[in-house]
């Protein structure tokens, strides 16, 4: 679990970096003394750069996560099984239950 927490704060601090960046160079860009064109090429530019980024830091992401997804999906597989096999019993006097009124509501129907 502290591991997850380590990474919950690399990816929270991974994202301020990446806000940050993209703040900051289209403040830079805009507030440039450059032509509106000019202006137009730099913030698209910077766009690609910091889409190409975002695209990077969110497989990093991807991949950081990916082995704490794995390690509770196997704790939780087990807990599943248990639930399943504990609510079994309960499911089907339930589809008892549910068989019998049918049987009844609808014998009395033909009536």
């Amino acid at each position: 679990m502290a591991d997850y927490v380590v990474e919950k704060n690399k990816k929270g601090f991974l994202w301020g970096i990446l806000t940050g960046l993209a703040a900051g160079a289209t403040l830079g860009v805009l507030f440039a003394p450059d032509k509106g064109e000019e202006t137009r090429k730099k913030l698209k530019a910077q766009s690609s750069k910091l889409k190409k980024e975002a695209e990077e830091a969110l497989e990093e992401l991807g991949e950081t996560i990916e082995p704490w997804v794995e390690e509770v999906q196997e704790k939780i597989e087990p807990v599943l099984e248990e639930i399943d096999e504990a609510t079994e019993p309960v499911q089907e006097k339930a589809r008892r239950v549910v068989e019998s009124t049918k049987r009844r509501f609808f014998k009395n129907i033909k009536k």
